[in-house]
């Protein structure tokens, strides 16, 4: 009887852990940085540096629990520059620079 209360036990917290992520649970919104009227969601894919345009921008503010103004992000720093990528269509595809690392934000749709 003891071992199946442990048992009982064990696969409760285990359940109940497996239910977050990183502290995320899976309703979260997603990360996301709003620029020229359009919401990207960030990446965590590189770019590599040859692959950067010019720079567009930059994190102005830090807007939970989604960005609405451009230049709004939930999750890069304020000071974050923005950039095009080579090769893509900035309506599509820009880059996120922190941390000396440039992150792929992909277009998730209009900024409402």
């Amino acid at each position: 009887m003891r071992h199946l209360i442990i048992i009982m036990v064990s696969i409760t917290l285990l359940t109940g852990c497996s239910l977050f992520t990183g502290g995320k649970t899976s309703s979260s919104y997603p990360y996301a940085v709003a620029w020229n009227d359009i919401l990207y969601g960030l990446s965590t894919a590189e770019i590599p540096l040859q692959d950067i345009g010019k720079e567009i921008g930059k994190i102005k503010r830090i807007k939970m629990p989604m960005p609405k103004r451009n230049g709004d992000s939930n999750d890069s720093p304020v000071g974050s520059l923005l950039f095009e990528v080579k090769g893509t269509d900035a309506e599509e595809v820009i880059a996120v620079k922190v941390n000396d690392k440039y992150f792929r934000a992909t277009k998730l749709g209009p900024l409402e």
